[in-house]
């Protein structure tokens, strides 16, 4: 009767959330402070990583941590890039400041700041880089890996 109707909804509705959340790990909508500039992509396997380099500490105010988003797609006008060294660009919305991407110069491949991925992201911090240039304010004390340069 009625039992195993509402136990079958039950189980139809845990594979749904399920495959959600199969899907938002891969597909992460992103959107900023103030949603003028919004983003998506697939995101890949690769784990976040926290950059504690003297640019992503001045860029962020802060240390930086970001995720691979492949194939991202942008809407909205306020996106500007700048060029940050010979190698890399960073991109940040001119409407309010948020410092969004880190690319390679001339590459599609494009890191996205974990804070702008619309929760839950599924994804975890593994580790640090650029140690060697962190602020002398605080201690990285959470157990991960941690790499004095790249």
């Amino acid at each position: 009767g009625i039992a195993r109707l509402m136990e079958t909804a039950q189980q139809g509705r845990a594979r749904y959330v399920r495959l959600a959340d199969r899907v938002a790990r891969y597909y992460a909508p992103v959107v900023h402070l103030l949603g003028a500039v919004t983003f998506a992509g697939r995101l890949t396997s690769e784990p976040v990583g926290a950059c504690h380099c003297s640019q992503c500490r001045r860029w962020s105010g802060h240390f930086w941590a970001g995720a691979e988003l492949r194939d991202p797609t942008i809407e909205g006008e306020p996106l500007r890039w700048f060029r940050s060294s010979e190698d890399a660009e960073r991109g940040f919305c001119a409407a309010c400041g948020s410092s969004l991407f880190w690319r390679e110069t001339g590459s599609r491949r494009t890191v996205v700041s974990a804070g702008a991925i619309t929760p839950p992201t599924g994804l975890r911090l593994e580790g640090h880089i650029y140690v060697a240039d962190k602020g002398d304010y605080y201690d990285i004390a959470d157990g991960l890996p941690q790499q004095a340069q790249s």
